[in-house]
């Protein structure tokens, strides 16, 4: 960016340091005549609990990073400022890590201390600052306001930056068209929080979705963002499962694609296993990515399966437990911790939240509620198909189960006891799948989904009645 400062031409760039997530973690910038003579510094470092808490101001000169372990740290109180928000994410107030002593009887002792309030501001509905309700410190600001988001400087009074795009808050409207405009086609394309500021947010236009398919023991999975952007969780039994417990326990495994590795998984889920797509709104993307990227990265044990892609992009995150910690469970779980309130039960008498374990109940839920109106929940299904279209021409599967079709993802494992088999989409039998485990047929999150492999042409027999039929998701 060029610009005067202190009426010096000077040419500015900012670079910012981001986690996996997207969230700012530093900033640094070069080119300011009047910060170590225009050295690359570290100018800011954010402070994070389960989402941003402040920032601290630093001036780190590291154009040549010279580190010396021998070197002494000053630590200067005021530099932090945490954010006080409101319902919205509004930030109403910053105090800094100061506090100021009161000696209210002027005995010379410190009677009780008060915060330092650096920065206060009251925002119109869409998020303009109120002309005579803000106040700052000298030489003070905070880049951070409304709902949270940073402020642009670009325009005055002025915009915000959403990630995908720009906030205009003096006329409530974004300066774009909203990606996702043909779902609502009764609203202005160009839109803020639906036209209801005082209790609703627009996060960023890319919701989340959650999707459900039923067939044979059936699975679900979540992805946040779309395009290059996109990312997609799978939760289950990669590993197989343990003897010991039939194979309703076993490793617990977390797998991460992204780019071509997420869409081809959609695309065998949508045309080969009919799976159901579901967007989810009120929570951010952000958050449920931070939720599973934190569980993703808390291991890096890697899953002993047969899958190339399962070994690669998967991690031993925890244990798997048919009955209290599979696919659904984690995927449920994933969007509460992250804020979302579509489980959220309310009656005159109490309320509580839906748990869910299997599936198929958890799509007739999410069924359910889409259709209801001004709900969390929408039916993307159709959507979804138009922006992954079936180019390779995936056929559906028959019905799993001890004698149906495998509904994996590649649509050709087999059961180590299976009667019958084929290398398009093979029929699973009695006994442990290939790549799953248990007596049911391998399930979707058990293969390789972005390199089919053929099922093996003959698999000997053994009595149907050796192992009970499991539910391998």
């Amino acid at each position: 960016m060029q610009g005067t400062v202190n009426g010096v031409l000077s040419i500015v760039s900012t670079y910012y340091v981001r986690d996996a997530s997207g969230n700012v973690m530093s900033i640094y910038t070069s080119g300011v005549p009047t910060v170590n003579s225009s050295h690359l510094t570290q100018s800011e470092i954010d402070l994070y609990g389960s989402s941003r808490l402040g920032v601290y101001n630093v001036s780190n000169d590291v154009q040549n990073c010279n580190v010396s372990i021998d070197s002494i740290t000053n630590f200067i109180r005021g530099n932090k400022f945490f954010e006080l928000s409101n319902h919205l994410g509004n930030v109403l107030v910053t105090v800094s890590d100061r506090k100021l002593s009161v000696d209210s009887n002027n005995d010379g002792v410190v009677d009780y201390y008060t915060a330092n309030v650096v920065t206060a501001n009251d925002y119109y509905p869409f998020g303009m600052v109120e002309n005579d309700r803000q106040f700052s410190q000298p030489n003070s600001s905070f880049r951070y306001g409304f709902n949270d988001k940073e402020n642009d400087n670009d325009i005055e009074n002025g915009a915000q930056d959403y990630g995908m795009r720009i906030n205009d808050v003096r006329l409530g409207r974004f300066l774009s068209i909203d990606p996702i405009t043909k779902k609502y086609p009764e609203l202005t394309p160009y839109q803020f929080a639906s036209n209801t500021p005082i209790w609703g947010v627009d996060i960023d236009g890319l919701e989340v979705k959650i999707y459900t398919e039923t067939k044979g023991t059936g699975h679900t999975f979540l992805t946040v963002g779309s395009g290059k952007d996109l990312t997609l969780y799978t939760y289950g039994r990669y590993g197989g499962g343990d003897w010991y417990t039939a194979g309703t326990t076993g490793p617990g495994v977390l797998i991460k694609y992204t780019g071509a590795e997420a869409s081809n998984y959609i695309k065998t889920e949508l045309y080969q296993n009919q799976v159901k797509v579901f967007e989810v709104s009120g929570v951010k993307d952000n958050d449920v990515k931070s939720t599973l990227d934190t569980k993703y990265n808390s291991s890096t044990a890697v899953p002993d399966s047969k899958s190339g892609d399962i070994r690669e992009y998967g991690h031993v995150i925890d244990t798997y437990s048919l009955f209290g910690n599979n696919c659904t469970t984690t995927s449920c779980d994933a969007l509460k911790d992250a804020g979302a309130d579509i489980f959220n039960i309310e009656t005159p008498l109490y309320s509580y939240d839906e748990d869910f374990t299997i599936p198929s109940s958890l799509q007739d839920y999410l069924i359910e509620k889409s259709q209801q109106k001004n709900s969390n929940v929408t039916d993307v299904t159709d959507e979804t198909k138009i922006e992954y279209p079936n180019d390779a021409n995936k056929k559906t599967l028959g019905s799993a189960g001890s004698s149906g079709e495998t509904s994996g993802a590649s649509g050709s494992s087999a059961g180590a006891s299976a009667n019958t088999s084929s290398t398009d989409a093979s029929s699973s039998g009695n006994g442990s799948g290939s790549f799953g485990s248990g007596s049911g047929s391998s399930s979707s999150q058990d293969v390789d989904p972005v390199t089919p492999k053929a099922a093996p042409k003959s698999a000997p027999k053994v009595d149907p009645k050796a192992t009970p039929k499991t539910d391998p998701n």
